[in-house]
């Protein structure tokens, strides 16, 4: 299984953890210059041709998803998650990770220069590509929300359930 995740939320982050520079223009600038830090469309076509059929992609931001869930225990071939297991996210940040999102044009121009992978994602998640993805709405435009409804299910009781494979 392989987990994608919006191209200019994933620079934001890189942005975010590397944050060295004081001016945000300047720092993106260097970012954006280092191809490695924008362009993973080849590993992501590479991936897609080699494990074609044996990889299941999937949406980072989705990944709670039913429907997604459901894609993946088809993909696996095991019977469904109870209807009542909510998965909680660990390991997140509900906040902005850098100043990028104050910058508006910044993030459009952004949107341009990652716009071959954006397309690319589309084009290997097919129909589950999220109407998000599909907008092109980046963390900047929709923040993530990590509140917890209280019946999800905790990282020690997910590990508990017994999962069989469907003949």
């Amino acid at each position: 299984m392989v987990a994608v995740c919006d191209p200019l939320d994933r620079f934001e982050r890189k942005l975010d953890l590397e944050a060295h520079a004081a001016d945000i223009l300047e720092q993106v600038h260097q970012k954006a210059s280092d191809t490695r830090s924008t362009y993973f469309s080849e590993a992501l076509r590479s991936w897609g041709r080699n494990f074609a059929g044996r990889a299941l992609f999937i949406e980072k931001d989705m990944q709670a998803a039913p429907e997604t869930l459901e894609r993946i225990t088809n993909f696996l071939g095991i019977r469904p998650f109870p209807q009542q297991v909510r998965f909680k996210r660990y390991n997140s940040r509900g906040r902005r990770r850098s100043r990028l999102c104050s910058h508006p044009n910044l993030v459009q121009n952004l949107k341009g220069l990652f716009e071959p992978e954006y397309n690319l994602l589309e084009e290997i998640l097919g129909a589950a590509a999220s109407e998000r993805l599909r907008a092109r709405r980046t963390r900047c435009e929709v923040p993530d929300d990590f509140k917890e409804d209280g019946h999800g299910c905790t990282l020690g009781s997910a590990f508990g359930l017994r999962f069989e494979k469907v003949s």
